[in-house]
């Protein structure tokens, strides 16, 4: 004998595969969501390998849909201090899963925020450049977090500050909703310390979610109106997702335009714009660069150096004045006083000028005369 870490009650295997043979037709309707090819696999994998697992997921499936999404509201009302990660494939539905999750929160009275300098959102949600400013006792939607908790680019300090915190959030009143399009395109830290899953269709997993592998290969979504909900020993599949503007029956609560929440910059007074914000928000002009590329928006390094010089982005450590001293050299000053924009009057992301770390000698007239040469 054994307890069922799902429904936390007292079955053996062989209980398990009983009740299955007995409730065949449930059984039969739970696999009519699989292609006929993968009928016979799938059966073989829950009755022999996994009984518990698969008695707990036809039950799971006979429950009414209304229900589940009655769950999902009491958890959205309730919750406190918890990470959540909403996993699936392009035009798999996380954004509409977010939002709906924060309709939810929103019609219990809580505050809902989306992070990000650049996003398409909803009236009724609150737009925050940094998750660390979201009020208390909210609920904050971190679209595509890849692009702003990348595990491959190095971070500014602010979203450093923010993963940092993660564990301290889960003592606060606070609830984060992550989402991304694999596990190993978002920093480590959220998966760490994530209390819930929410699958959408064709997830890309590998590794970080592991200890979830059994209940993917039996119960996993099959289309974008399918959600699967992981919460600790709990799961459940919705099998019909409303899209927020049917949840809340207002039109203007979903739209193509949110959907596809990133904003194309169009002109340099709106690309300014975002960096302006990019920059107060504590990020470096290499951050600044990197985010507007994404946003259709690709300029060169010295094209924002120009735009600090010239006083159209304000940099509150830029001096823009050029004089005529000597230039500086590790013979002449000591290395703890060498950086970047002592040395060139730029901010150049926190790092020096060379892979060798070593100061460059050169004037700053010299190097704004580069810079606006395109050389």
């Amino acid at each position: 004998m054994r307890t069922d870490p799902v429904s936390k009650l007292s079955y053996g295997d062989e209980t398990a595969r009983l009740w299955l043979r007995d409730n065949e037709g449930k059984w039969d309707r739970f696999l009519s969501r699989y292609k006929d090819t993968e009928k016979f696999a799938i059966k073989k994998v829950m009755y022999e390998k996994n009984p518990l697992l698969a008695m707990a997921a036809v039950q799971d499936f006979m429950i009414n849909n209304a229900k589940k999404i009655e769950r999902m509201e009491h958890l959205m009302a309730e919750v406190k201090g918890e990470i959540w990660i909403i996993m699936g494939r392009k035009h798999g539905g996380k954004s509409a899963t977010a939002y709906l999750m924060l309709l939810m929160a929103k019609k219990a009275g809580r505050p809902v925020c989306v992070a990000g300098p650049f996003l398409r959102v909803p009236k009724w949600c609150k737009l925050i450049n940094n998750p660390a400013d979201a009020p208390a006792n909210s609920v904050t939607y971190i679209n595509e977090a890849a692009m702003q908790f990348s595990a491959r680019s190095s971070m500014s300090g602010t979203q450093r500050d923010a993963l940092a915190n993660l564990p301290a959030i889960r003592h606060s009143d606070r609830v984060f909703i992550f989402d991304t399009q694999h596990s190993k395109l978002l920093d480590i830290n959220p998966y760490r310390v994530a209390d819930a899953w929410i699958f959408k269709p064709e997830p890309l997993y590998a590794g970080e979610e592991r200890h979830l592998a059994a209940t993917l290969e039996i119960i996993r979504p099959k289309s974008f109106k399918e959600t699967l909900v992981y919460r600790r020993e709990w799961f459940t599949l919705i099998t019909k997702t409303p899209l927020p503007s049917k949840y809340s029956g207002n039109p203007d609560d979903w739209s193509d335009d949110i959907s596809k929440s990133v904003k194309p910059v169009e002109s340099e007074t709106e690309a300014i714009a975002q960096a302006q914000k990019l920059i107060d928000d504590g990020r470096y002009l290499g951050d600044v660069k990197s985010v507007l590329a994404m946003l259709s928006w690709p300029r060169p390094m010295w094209y924002w150096q120009k735009l600090v010089y010239t006083g159209k982005l304000y940099v509150q450590e830029f001096v823009p004045t050029v004089t005529s001293e000597p230039a500086l050299n590790a013979q002449s000053t000591p290395s703890s006083e060498l950086t970047p924009s002592a040395t060139t009057g730029f901010d150049m992301g926190g790092k020096t000028n060379n892979r060798r770390g070593k100061v460059p000698t050169i004037t700053r007239e010299e190097l704004l005369a580069r810079r606006l040469n395109n050389e």
